[in-house]
């Protein structure tokens, strides 16, 4: 196991340093430090609840405060836009940037919205992490440095994803209003473990999306709660007087879905479904809630029954599925189109050959109409060792928000 590549440029050896080593001079990891801000927050909103002294209580503010403006500070480099592991000494900015020093502070709601806003760009970003399967653990165009391995696709802390970077992003993404970000990354980490023979793996191939590691990790086991909470829309939230529900994830072309009964409090019985034609259902106890589309809506407590809230009611915009479907067949590159319209975009061909980084490959446009398909043949690489270089298409809809990819080893 190595450290992120942000600590390369700092280590004075040719081999990167393992999990219980250190850089030379010792670095201030960003993620750790919105880990830290994160529970003195979380240890403020506690002894508020528990009415601890307010001496305890200030010491608490005082810290966040100060940790605050040394993040600020010290870790946010305004030319790259994003938070930075410095040295202990000097604070030397890693010029590679850390996928968990954008998950971490978006998830520890600790950022103002247009900070969070700011950061969360990188992780859509093709040159970065906006791989296949998105959020390596190390950027894709990094080449190594000081003669140090660059990005590997299967690479334990050097380009494998792992479902803790998922889960963080999904929230983060959610609870700072990037609600189809949020709901474009569940999708992909859930494709991925749909088509794992490894339940829960460990971590996945962030260009192939194939399953590695051990099974049932708790990492990847904990993605079950936003894709539950996100698709039947039961917000899990502290305190007992409301219950919120908000299905973003909930995919209106199914024929039907449901979740429970589930005891979610030991006096409250949730169940959960969708019918395209019967809509959307939420039943609590004995009582049933009823929306012809998916519906965002909060209830409250009233003694032993629930209330709708009426100003909380509106329609949820979700997020259309993927309009084309694309996969590489020896080396070529089929596009079908999956929509019920004509539809036009362009496909970016890249090639990553290991430890040199990111080659153009050729680029093509299509226009498809319904079930129609296309071969496109990218630029082919130069000679290299099996194994030593990957393909990528990017691809870019008419009308859909977000470029995806698909990729192959070589």
């Amino acid at each position: 196991m190595t450290t992120p590549a942000g600590g390369d440029e700092f280590c004075t050896s040719n081999e990167p340093k393992t999990w219980w080593e250190f850089p030379e001079p010792p670095l201030e990891p960003a993620d750790i430090n919105f880990y830290v801000l994160g529970n003195r927050m979380a240890l403020l909103r506690i002894a508020e609840e528990l009415g601890k002294p307010e001496s305890i209580r200030e010491e608490l503010r005082r810290a966040i405060v100060c940790q605050r403006q040394a993040i600020e500070n010290i870790l946010w480099d305004p030319d790259s836009h994003r938070y930075c592991d410095v040295t202990e000494r000097g604070h030397r900015k890693s010029n590679v940037p850390d996928v968990q020093n954008i998950t971490v502070p978006l998830f520890g709601g600790v950022l103002e919205a247009e900070r969070a806003q700011e950061i969360a760009g990188s992780l859509f970003d093709p040159e970065l992490f906006a791989t296949p399967l998105p959020l390596p653990s190390c950027p894709i165009n990094y080449s190594g440095l000081n003669g140090k391995p660059g990005f590997r696709p299967t690479g334990y802390w050097r380009g494998l994803s792992w479902g803790l970077m998922y889960y963080e992003a999904i929230w983060g993404l959610y609870r700072n209003g990037l609600r189809d970000e949020a709901v474009f990354l569940l999708r992909k980490i859930m494709e991925a473990e749909k088509a794992s023979r490894i339940p829960a793996a460990e971590n996945f191939n962030a260009i192939t999306g194939d399953a590695v590691g051990c099974p049932f990790m708790g990492y990847s086991s904990q993605l079950l709660h936003p894709f539950l909470s996100l698709t039947t829309g039961l917000i899990m939230e502290p305190g007992s007087r409301s219950i919120a529900f908000d299905p973003v994830a909930l995919n209106p072309d199914w024929e039907y879905f449901s979740f429970g009964p589930f005891a979610y409090k030991p006096d409250l019985l949730l169940s959960v479904s969708w019918s395209r034609s019967g809509g959307y259902r939420v039943s609590v106890n004995a009582q049933e809630f009823h929306f012809n589309s998916p519906t965002a809506f909060r209830l409250e407590r009233d003694g032993e029954t629930w209330k709708l809230d009426p100003a909380s009611v509106h329609p949820v915009r979700t997020l259309e599925q993927e309009p084309v479907a694309a996969g590489w067949e020896s080396g070529l590159l089929r596009v079908r189109n999956v929509d019920n319209i004509r539809r036009r975009g362009k496909v970016r061909f890249r090639k990553m050959l290991l430890d040199s980084g990111l080659f153009p490959a050729g680029e093509a446009e299509f226009s498809l109409e319904p079930d129609a398909d296309i071969i496109l043949t990218p630029e082919q690489p130069p000679e290299t060792e099996r194994g030593k270089a990957w393909l990528m298409a990017e691809i870019r809809v008419d009308g859909y928000p977000f470029g995806f990819s698909v990729g192959c080893a070589w």
